[in-house]
C-alpha cells in the first residue's frame, strides 16, 4: 500500500519498525514514511580505530584529526549552499514510540553542541520518526522532508551511475584503499537565509539544521560535487574514484597507494571533512566498494551478498519475487544471459498475470542462484586495447559479452542481455545478429567509447545494416537508419573465425560461417504517396496549391474539445470543424484529410504543418505500419489508424503530387510560413467550440461497403486489393497452406484471395491486415452493437483468421459503448460487515425526500438507525440542510438516547457541511463518510428508507400530504418486527417487548396485565437490567454469527474486482448525470491511488482542465481498454 494512502486509514502504520499503533480518538490519521524516504541521524557511539599495519600507521598517524571520534562527530567545510524554491507546507508532528525519546534526546544534544542543530521559530515544519536499529535497543532519528522535496527544484544529476564508476577503475590496479567520510552531509553548511525550511519539532522545541541534512533530495548531488572538487587539482586525481561520500584509491603498487593515501587524507583534512575509521579499508589487495568486491583479478559479486541470496527461500508472492530479482539484478553484469534466464520470473510480475510457480520458474530461480555462486571475476577495461564483442541470440532474447585480451588470454569485462519484443522475435537470424550488435554497442558506450571493436560473429551484420535495404524481413527503414547512426564513425572488424566462446549461449544461435544475404527484390513495402519539401529552399509556388493545417485539443469547463483548421494561401479559403476529442495530432491528421478532400486531385499540393509526429507518420511510419497490419512495434494497434488510412487513400487517389512541409510553431520572428500556420492554429482552436453539427466525418467515397463486395469491391480497386493481399505475409501463408480450420483458401483468376467455408457456396474476401480495423469500425458504427452483431455484418463480405478476437479488441476501445453500456460484471466487489459492540454505539443516518409537502410543511424525513439493535427513528423536517440535521440530532435523537460513538452517512452536503462536522468534533463523535454514489456502504439505513417509503405508500392517500402523521405507525411496525438477530428492535433497545394491537397471549407470549404478577420498583429494575443484559449478550452473539456467515457467503459469491494504480477506467459519478438519457459512465481516467481492494482514487479534470481527484468504490469503476484522451 502506498504511503500517501495511509491518511485514509484510522491507524498508524509504521513501516520502518513494522508496528501498527492505535490512533487516539479525535486525531487525524497519521502517515509514517518508509525509512528510505527520510534522512537518518545516527546515535552517539564511539568509533574504535582498527589496528593498522606499521606502514599504514605511519601514514595515518600524520593526520590524527582527520578521523571522527564518534558516529555523530562531523567536520565543517567552507562555503554555504542554498535551498531554493518556495516554503514547504508545514507538517504536524505525529506521535512516535516513547521508548525512543532518550536516544533522540542524546543525538540531538550532541548535534546542537557541534552547531549542526539550533533552536528556531519557523513557519515550516517537517515531522520526525525514529527507526529502531538492528540491535533492537537503540533508535535512529529520521526527518521526513517529503513536502520540502516537492517544492525545492531538483538539481541536474551529477552522480555517475554505479556501473560507470566501477568500470572506470584502472586495469592495472592491484592495491586499493576505501575511505568513508563521516557525516559528510553534516559537514556542509546551509545558508542562514534558508535554514528555516529544514525545521522540525522535538518535545515542543522547534529545531533546524545549519548543515545539509539527509532526506533532502539535492543533498547527494551537493555532497558529491563538493567531494570531487578535492581531486581536480591533484596530479593523480584520475586514480581516485568517489561516489557521494565513498572514496576509492586504486593503484598499481603498494607504495603508490600509500603515497596517494597521504595526499587524500591531507586534502580531506584541509577541506574540513572527517573519515570514519571503522569503515576504512586501507592499502589492501581486496576491498569491498559499493557492494562489489575489488581485487587483483578484477571485480566480482560481494561474497556475503551472494551467500545471502543462495539461502533465500522460494518466493511465495509477487513482493518476495520482486525483492529476489532486485537482489540478483544488482549483479546481472556478472551473469551471462541474465535476462533470458530470469524471463519466466519476470513474466509473473506482469499485470493481470495469475501467480503460478511451476517447474519453469523453479528452474530459473535455481539457475540464477547457481550463476551468481559461479560468477567469474570481471576484468577492469584497459585503455588502448581493442574490445572484443560477441553477440548471441535466442528466440526470446539477445545476449552479449564484452572482453579484452589481458596478455595471458581473453577475459570478460561485462555481460549484458535483454528480452526481445514481439516484433523483434520475428526477425531472421541475421537481423537479430545486427540488432544484438547495435544494442551491445549502445549499452556499453560508457566503456567502449570510440575504441576499436573486434566483432566475433559468423554473420556479416555490418554489411547488412549499411546496405540500407529492407525489402524483405521485419526490420523497418527507420530502425535501419538508427542502427546506421550508432555504427557511424566506429572502427569495427569482423572476425568470423571465432575462438572458444566465453558464453554458452553461443551454441544456440551462432550457426555456420556465412555472408548475411542482402535483401532481394521481393515483395516491397507500400510506397508513401507523400514527398517532403524543404520550405527554406522553395523558390516558386507556381503550379502548387498551398495549404496550412493545424489541430487543437484542450479542455473547456472540464470537458475535452478538439477541432481542426486549414487555410489556403492563394485566396484565404478556410476549412474548419470539430473532431471527437483525442489529441492535437489526431485533429491535425483530420485537417490534412479535409484539405485532400477539398483540393483538386490533378494539381500538385503543398500542405504545411507544425506537427513532427504527423509528418513522420505519413512519410516514414505508415509504410511500416501497413506492412504489419497497422500494428506498432509492440504489436499494439496504431493510434488514429482510421484517420491515417483515410489520408493515405486520398493521397494515393491523386494524380498530382502531394508535398508536406514542416514549420516551427509559435515563432517570435514571423515568416510567411509561420504566419500561415498561426492562422490555421487559430482556426483549429475556434473550431473546437463549434459544436456537434460541425463534426468531421470520414468521406463516404472511401468507405468499404458491407453489402456488394463479392464480385467487384466498390471503392476498393482490384489492383489495389491484389497488391495489399500480396504484401500481406499472413494472407500469403494462407495461400500456401490452402486452408485454415474449416475454411478453404482459393485464389481467383485475377489473383484475389477468397475464403470458402466447407459445405457452403458463399465466398468471403480475405481482408488485408492493414484495412481490417477500418472495416470493423465501419461495421460497428452502424448502431454500436456488440460482438455477435458486428461480426455478423462483417462476415457478410469479409473474413480473416481470428477475426473474433480482433473485433472484440476494437469494441473494447469504443468510448461510446463504454460510456453508455451497463456494467455487466456479476462480481461487484468484496462486502464486509463492520463489527458493532453495543446499542447506540454506531448509527447510520440519511434523508428521505423530497416527499409530497404535508399540511405542516414537511418535505423530508431524517432517518436514524442503530446498527446493533436495528432501532429506527425518522424525524419529519421542512428541509434537509446541515443546520436542520444538527438541530434534529441534538434536540431529538441525542437528547433521548445519548451520544453515539460513530455516525455513518453518505457525502451529502447536509452531512459534510461545516456545522455538521463541528458538532461531531465538539461532542467527540467519529463521523464516517462513505464513498459517493455507493449506497451499499450504508446498507442498513438504505433498507430502512425503502421499508419506510414502501409502508407509507400503502398508508397515505392519493395526495400523499399526510405521510408525517402516518410515519409513527410505520416506525411502530418496524420496531416490533423480529430482526435478523432474532429479537425485535424494541425488545433489545428498551428491554421489554412492545405491546401491539394483537392477541397478546397467543401472538407475543405476553399475558394480559391482570394475569401478570405484581413487582416492586426495585425488583422490576433488577429484573429489567438482568433481562436487558442477557438479551444484548444473545444479540451480540447472534450478530457475530450472522456477520461471519454473511461474510463467508458474500466472500464465496462476490470475489473483489481489484484494480492497480495506473489502470484506465470509466467512473460512474451520479452528480454529473443531467437526465435519464445521460451517459452512464464518465471518462476515461487513470487510477492514481488505492486504499484497499475496493476503494480507489482516480484523477479527473475540473473546469479549465485543472486536475482533481476523487475516491470511488470498485463497483463505480469500469475497465477501459483504449487510450486516454
Amino acid at each position: 500500500m502506498g504511503m500517501d494512502l495511509m491518511e485514509g486509514l484510522e491507524v498508524i502504520i509504521d513501516l520502518p519498525n513494522r508496528v501498527i499503533m492505535a490512533q487516539e480518538a479525535g486525531e487525524k490519521p497519521l502517515t509514517v514514511a518508509a525509512s528510505y524516504r527520510v534522512g537518518a541521524i545516527k546515535t552517539l557511539e564511539a568509533i574504535t580505530p582498527p589496528q593498522w599495519e606499521p606502514c599504514v600507521e605511519a601514514v595515518v598517524g600524520q593526520f590524527p584529526n582527520v578521523f571522527a571520534k564518534n558516529k555523530l562527530q562531523c567536520g565543517k567545510v567552507d562555503g554555504v549552499v542554498r535551498i531554493l524554491g518556495p516554503d514547504p507546507k508545514p507538517q504536524k508532528q505525529y506521535r512516535y514510540p516513547k521508548v525512543a525519546e532518550e536516544c533522540l534526546r542524546q543525538s540531538i544534544s550532541v548535534l546542537m553542541e557541534q552547531g549542526v542543530l539550533s533552536e528556531v521559530c519557523s513557519p515550516c515544519n517537517s515531522p520526525i520518526w525514529p527507526v529502531r536499529k538492528a540491535d533492537g535497543k537503540t533508535w535512529r532519528l529520521t526527518v521526513n522532508y517529503r513536502e520540502l522535496n516537492k517544492v525545492a527544484p531538483r538539481m541536474a544529476p551529477v552522480v555517475a551511475k554505479f556501473q560507470e564508476i566501477i568500470t572506470a577503475i584502472n586495469a592495472g590496479a592491484k592495491w586499493f584503499s576505501v575511505l568513508d567520510l563521516a557525516n559528510a552531509f553534516f559537514s556542509i553548511q546551509v545558508d542562514k537565509r534558508d535554514a528555516y525550511k529544514l525545521a522540525f519539532t522535538f518535545l515542543d522545541r522547534q529545531l533546524t539544521f545549519s548543515r545539509l541534512p539527509q532526506g533532502f533530495h539535492n543533498a547527494p548531488s551537493i555532497c558529491h560535487k563538493r567531494v570531487t572538487q578535492m581531486w581536480r587539482e591533484m596530479p593523480q586525481g584520475h586514480r581516485i574514484i568517489s561516489y557521494v561520500d565513498d572514496i576509492l584509491i586504486a593503484t598499481d603498487t603498494k607504495e603508490e597507494n600509500l603515497s596517494l593515501l597521504a595526499e587524500v587524507l591531507k586534502k580531506i583534512e584541509n577541506t574540513g571533512f572527517l573519515v570514519n575509521a571503522q569503515k576504512a579499508q586501507i592499502v589492501k589487495r581486496k576491498v569491498t566498494y559499493l557492494g562489489v568486491d575489488l581485487g587483483v583479478e578484477g571485480r566480482s559479486p560481494n561474497l556475503q551478498r551472494v551467500e545471502l541470496i543462495s539461502k533465500l527461500p522460494v518466493p511465495g508472492d509477487v513482493t518476495a519475487l520482486r525483492s529476489f530479482l532486485g537482489l540478483t539484478g544488482f549483479s546481472r553484469d556478472f551473469v551471462e544471459g541474465y535476462a533470458i534466464i530470469a524471463r519466466p520470473l519476470y513474466l509473473l510480475l506482469r499485470k493481470n498475470v495469475e501467480w503460478m510457480w511451476g517447474a519453469e520458474q523453479q528452474e530459473a530461480f535455481m539457475k540464477l542462484k547457481k550463476a551468481l555462486l559461479e560468477a567469474p571475476a570481471l576484468a577492469f577495461p584497459k585503455e588502448g586495447v581493442p574490445f572484443r564483442l560477441q553477440v548471441l541470440h535466442t528466440t526470446e532474447g539477445i545476449s552479449a559479452v564484452l572482453s579484452q585480451d589481458s596478455g595471458s588470454g581473453e577475459r570478460a569485462i561485462a555481460y549484458g542481455s535483454r528480452i526481445l519484443s514481439a516484433v523483434e522475435q520475428e526477425f531472421s537470424l541475421c537481423e537479430k545478429e545486427a540488432l544484438a550488435l547495435v544494442w551491445a554497442i549502445s549499452h556499453w558506450e560508457y566503456i567502449i567509447g570510440l575504441s576499436p571493436i573486434i566483432l566475433k560473429s559468423a554473420h556479416s551484420p555490418i554489411k547488412y545494416i549499411l546496405s540500407g535495404r529492407v525489402n524483405e524481413g521485419k526490420v523497418s527503414n527507420p530502425r535501419i537508419a538508427n542502427w546506421t547512426l550508432v555504427l557511424a564513425n566506429r572502427e569495427i572488424a569482423v572476425n568470423s573465425k571465432t575462438p572458444q566462446s566465453l558464453a554458452p549461449y553461443a551454441l544456440l544461435c551462432t550457426g555456420a560461417e556465412h555472408e548475411c544475404p542482402l535483401p532481394s527484390e521481393g515483395p516491397k513495402m507500400p510506397q508513401t504517396p507523400f514527398q517532403v519539401l524543404d520550405l527554406l529552399k522553395v523558390q516558386t509556388l507556381e503550379d502548387l496549391e498551398v495549404w496550412a493545417t493545424d489541430g487543437s485539443c484542450y479542455y473547456v469547463d472540464g470537458k475535452p474539445v478538439a477541432g481542426y483548421g486549414a487555410v489556403r494561401l492563394a485566396d484565404g479559403k478556410v476549412l474548419q470543424g470539430t473532431v471527437k476529442p483525442q489529441s492535437a495530432q489526431a485533429a491535425e491528421i483530420v485537417a490534412i484529410a479535409a484539405v485532400l478532400e477539398e483540393a483538386n486531385t490533378e494539381q500538385s499540393i503543398l500542405i504545411i504543418m507544425d506537427s513532427e509526429w504527423s509528418l513522420r507518420a505519413l512519410l516514414e511510419w505508415m509504410p511500416v505500419w501497413l506492412g504489419r497490419g497497422m500494428l506498432t512495434g509492440d504489436g499494439k494497434p496504431v493510434v488514429y489508424a482510421k484517420f491515417l488510412l483515410h489520408v493515405w487513400s486520398l493521397a494515393k487517389a491523386r494524380t498530382g503530387k502531394t508535398f508536406l512541409g514542416k514549420v516551427k510553431a509559435h515563432r517570435k520572428v514571423n515568416t510567411k510560413w509561420s504566419e500561415l500556420n498561426s492562422r490555421a492554429d487559430q482556426l483549429a482552436k475556434e473550431a473546437a467550440r463549434l459544436g456537434p453539427e460541425y463534426l468531421w466525418e470520414k468521406s463516404d467515397s472511401v468507405s468499404f461497403p458491407l453489402g456488394e463486395l463479392q464480385d467487384q469491391p466498390a471503392g476498393l480497386q482490384t489492383q489495389d486489393l491484389k497488391e495489399l493481399q500480396t504484401a500481406d505475409k499472413e494472407i500469403q501463408d494462407l495461400v500456401r497452406k490452402g486452408s485454415w480450420q474449416s475454411y478453404t483458401i482459393v485464389q481467383d483468376g485475377q489473383g484475389i484471395v477468397w475464403a470458402q467455408r466447407n459445405m457452403r457456396s458463399v465466398r468471403l474476401l480475405v481482408f488485408p491486415s492493414c484495412l481490417r480495423q477500418e472495416l470493423i469500425l465501419l461495421a460497428h458504427a452502424q448502431g454500436h452493437f456488440g460482438l455477435d452483431k458486428t461480426l455478423a455484418r462483417i462476415t457478410e463480405v469479409a473474413w480473416w483468421p481470428n477475426m473474433s478476437q480482433q473485433v472484440q479488441t476494437v469494441l473494447n476501445r469504443c468510448l461510446e459503448c463504454a460510456q453508455n453500456n451497463p456494467d455487466t460484471r456479476i462480481v461487484k466487489g468484496s462486502m464486509k460487515h463492520q463489527p458493532v459492540v453495543g446499542p447506540w454505539e454506531r448509527i447510520q443516518i440519511d434523508f428521505i425526500g423530497p416527499l409530497p409537502q404535508t399540511g405542516r410543511g414537511m418535505k423530508y424525513a431524517l432517518v436514524v438507525v442503530d446498527s446493533f439493535t436495528k432501532w429506527v427513528e425518522a424525524y419529519p423536517t421542512r428541509n434537509n440542510t446541515a443546520k436542520t440535521t444538527v438541530r434534529v440530532l441534538l434536540n431529538e435523537a441525542f437528547s433521548r438516547y445519548g451520544l453515539p460513538g460513530t455516525i455513518d452517512s453518505d457525502q451529502g452536503p447536509h452531512f459534510i457541511g461545516e456545522i455538521s462536522q463541528q458538532l461531531s468534533n465538539a461532542l467527540g463523535i467519529k463521523w464516517r463518510l462513505h464513498i459517493a454514489g455507493h449506497p451499499q456502504s450504508s446498507g442498513l439505513v438504505e433498507r430502512s428508507n425503502r421499508t419506510i417509503k414502501t409502508a407509507l405508500r400503502k398508508l397515505i392517500g392519493d395526495s400523499g400530504k399526510d405521510w408525517d402523521l402516518k410515519l409513527p405507525l410505520v416506525l411502530m411496525a418496524i420496531r416490533s418486527t423480529v430482526a435478523s438477530h432474532g429479537f425485535t428492535p424494541h425488545e433489545v433497545f428498551l428491554g421489554r417487548k412492545m405491546r401491539t394491537p394483537k392477541i397478546w397471549w397467543v401472538d407475543s407470549g405476553v399475558p394480559p396485565d391482570n394475569l401478570q404478577p405484581k413487582l416492586s420498583m426495585h425488583a422490576f429494575v433488577e429484573q429489567l437490567l438482568a433481562y436487558v443484559s442477557e438479551t444484548q449478550q444473545l444479540v451480540a452473539q447472534q450478530l457475530k454469527r450472522n456477520v461471519s456467515c454473511m461474510d463467508k457467503r458474500l466472500g464465496d459469491q462476490l470475489k473483489p474486482i481489484e484494480w492497480n494504480i495506473g489502470d484506465k477506467v470509466l467512473y460512474r459519478y451520479f452528480s454529473e448525470k443531467k437526465h435519464a438519457l445521460s451517459q452512464r459512465w464518465v471518462g476515461p481516467v487513470r487510477i492514481i491511488n488505492k486504499a484497499g481492494p475496493t476503494v480507489y482514487e482516480v484523477e479527473i479534470f475540473a473546469k479549465k482542465g485543472r486536475p482533481l481527484s476523487k475516491w470511488f468504490h470498485s463497483t463505480q469503476l469500469k475497465a477501459w481498454k483504449g487510450e486516454l484522451m
